[in-house]
């Protein structure tokens, strides 16, 4: 039993000290996914090839030189 008040009491003495937290359990879940998703965004971005650059042709206009 006195351990049960102690706790009680301990449990009030943090809200008083550190305030009642206004994030919920789901909205530290959506921050996490959230940088999660662009954690794994950059490093696809990081590893993946410029495809784009790399399919274009060159312009005929363009000077070339042959090495």
């Amino acid at each position: 039993m006195l351990i049960e008040k102690l706790r009680h009491q301990l449990a009030g003495h943090r809200v008083h000290r550190f305030g009642s937290s206004s994030e919920t359990v789901e909205q530290l879940q959506l921050a996490l996914e959230i940088s999660e998703i662009s954690a794994a965004a950059m490093t696809a971005w990081i590893k993946l090839p410029d495809i784009e650059a790399k399919s274009k042709p060159i312009p005929d206009h363009d000077p070339r030189m042959e090495i």
